[in-house]
């Protein structure tokens, strides 16, 4: 199995995406891109490498996300903290409405 993007739980902070960047970069994983919650990787990752980098996110306090609802749950946190960091300049939306903007379930 070959995986080409991560998903990964507990990042809320450009400081999560600095120390997820760290690790690639110490476990020569390349990579695109680096967001909250997610990795674009450049290639593709085999299994054991993707086992020792879950050990190495669980270290600094992250974790792997492998089931789809978890997915989704992860997704609405960082909307909710989106929706929080532009409350002053969002159009007074409810959060259900600014959450459905990003998530369409």
């Amino acid at each position: 199995m070959r995986i080409n993007k991560l998903l990964i739980k507990n990042m809320v902070c450009p400081r999560c995406i600095t120390s997820v960047e760290h690790l690639l970069n110490k476990e020569n994983i390349l990579f695109n891109k680096i967001s909250l919650g997610e990795v674009e990787l450049k290639e593709n990752i085999n299994v054991s490498q993707r086992n020792k980098l879950q050990k190495e996110l669980e270290k600094i306090g992250f974790e792997l996300i492998e089931s789809r609802l978890n997915a989704i749950i992860e997704k609405i946190k960082h909307a909710v903290i989106n929706y929080i960091n532009h409350l002053s300049t969002e159009k007074k939306l409810k959060l259900s409405h600014f959450i459905l903007k990003d998530l369409p379930y």
